[in-house]
This record gives structure tokens, sequence and C-alpha cells, in this order.
């Protein structure tokens, strides 16, 4: 079942595949427009390649050092798909947190004195 050919065929294939998703992650330019798209094309890659790399658990040790080359390519990818996706996190994250701000600096224009704390607050009870 688990034969040479089979094994370099799915190191071809996550090869492939991890250059596509480095590609992707590398066009990404930063804008909010066509973020959207890309989490939905970069969700399909990862669920693609996280199902090669299952598939890659099944053969042997000495089977997947049998093809040093496409493990060169592979393993020197992952850095870069690594550093790629945690920029685009923190970007999303900046954005979290800018919408949020603006949320509150709307809201406290909006109501100034909601926040305010009511306890020693002076009443005055004479008429």
């Amino acid at each position: 079942m688990n034969t040479p050919t089979n094994c370099m065929q799915d190191l071809q294939a996550l090869s492939r595949l991890s250059q596509a998703l480095l590609a992707l992650l590398e066009a990404y330019d930063g804008k909010t427009s066509e973020r959207e798209d890309l989490i939905a094309e970069l969700q399909r890659h990862l669920d693609e390649r996280e199902g090669l790399i299952q598939q890659l658990q099944h053969y042997s040790e000495a089977e997947l050092k049998s093809h040093p080359t496409l493990n060169a390519e592979i393993l020197a990818m992952e850095p870069k798909i690594k550093v790629c996706l945690q920029k685009i996190f923190a970007d999303i994250k900046a954005s979290r947190q800018l919408i949020k701000s603006k949320i509150y600096s709307r809201e406290k224009y909006r109501n100034p004195y909601a926040s305010m704390p009511f306890d020693g607050a002076f009443l005055d009870k004479r008429k």
C-alpha cells in the first residue's frame, strides 16, 4: 500500500501545495478589501496541506528520508510560510483593535456620562 512512488507523489503534492500557499501569502498586500477572500483561500490550502501531512505520517521514516531534495525544499518553505501567516494574523489583530477603539470613541461621544461613577455624587435635596 505505501510504496516509494506513492510517498514521492505525496511529497511532490505537498511541495506544490506549499509553493502555492507561499505565493498566495507573499501576494497579499495588506488591503482589507481582499482579506476575506484571502482567508477563505488560505483556509482551503491549509486544510488540503493538513490532509497531505496526515497521509505522510503513515510512511516510514526511511521512505520519507529517501527524497532529500523534496524534504529540504518543503522544510525551507516552512519558516517563510509561518512568518507570512504571523504577519497576516498581526494585521488582522491590529484591524480588530482599531475597530474596537473606534466603537469605544463613538459610544463615548454619543453618551459622555455613561461611564461616570455615581458614587459620591452630590444631590441637593433643598427646595
